[in-house]
């Protein structure tokens, strides 16, 4: 994603955490190192009646608390069952729970028009798998999943926190993770693929499409095949300023369309999801 682009989101990163406090801090630093835009981090964890959770929470916790993290906002989720924290995934109903714990995060965030980037590689790798299961039923292609790779070497010098940080380290990357969020995945079964859409759903695009200008309905369809700004700017040969007050034409029709509030939509990515099927992209 474009650093222009990147600037117009607000980007939150929801990471996994067990008894390795520095996997947390060394994705953040890699994501803030990348551009990437962060103002808060939710970090998921299991009940701290474990020593060694409760040795790296702390760790954690002191180390956010540095001017190296100012203007991140640190957000513990603890996974609970009601309203009982949950001390290990050991059953079926601590299951349950971790993936009721992701679902109201993800909602809550993709509600308030967050890009989400989320981490799997700290604590249990089923909590990690759990928060992925459920990162398909909310993220759209604007979101990312990321695996921190990092040689025998670094994971030796850096064990239990020794290291909190390691710049530069060419031991160690952040992987992108390739996933199909499910709502796309649906879209992209039968034929033809906007029969798909709900009655409601398709009356909303036919409206929006009705009122656009056929160079508006041509940024439409590039932005709903998964073009970002720069690029449906050169495949259709013209300036991002003009892409730019196109995209605020058809913003302003899906509003009312979709009865939406002034700011809304947040990104580009929405199009994608609302138009992809009916244009047949």
């Amino acid at each position: 994603m474009p650093s222009a682009i990147l600037s117009q989101v607000r980007h939150a990163a929801v990471a996994t955490l067990g008894g390795q406090p520095q996997i947390v801090t060394l994705t953040i630093d890699r994501l803030l190192e990348q551009g990437v835009p962060l103002d808060a981090l939710f970090v998921v964890h299991l009940e701290l009646d474990n020593p060694r959770y409760l040795a790296a929470h702390r760790r954690l916790e002191q180390e956010l608390a540095g001017e190296r993290y100012a203007g991140l906002r640190y957000l513990p989720v603890i996974v609970r069952r009601w309203s009982q924290p949950v001390a290990d995934l050991d059953h079926p109903e601590s299951l349950e729970a971790a993936r009721d714990t992701f679902d109201t995060l993800f909602r809550d965030l993709k509600q308030r028009g967050y890009c989400i980037h989320l981490c799997l590689s700290g604590g249990r790798r089923l909590l990690g798998y759990l928060g992925m299961l459920v990162a398909q039923h909310h993220f759209t292609y604007a979101d990312r999943v990321w695996h921190l790779y990092s040689s025998d070497t670094v994971r030796a010098r850096t064990y239990g926190g020794a290291q909190m940080h390691l710049p530069g380290s060419r031991e160690l990357s952040l992987i992108a993770v390739p996933f199909q969020p499910l709502a796309w995945l649906a879209g992209r079964t039968g034929e033809p693929a906007h029969d798909e859409l709900s009655p409601t759903e398709r009356t909303r695009c036919q409206q929006v499409v009705a009122t656009l200008s056929e160079r508006e309905r041509d940024v439409l369809r590039a932005f709903a095949s998964g073009s970002d700004l720069k690029d449906v700017a050169a495949s259709l040969c013209i300036t991002v300023a003009t892409v730019n007050t196109h995209k605020g034409h058809i913003y302003t029709a899906c509003r009312e369309a979709w009865g939406l509030a002034d700011d809304e939509p947040r990104h580009y990515s929405w199009l994608r999801e609302k138009f992809a099927r009916f244009l047949g992209v």
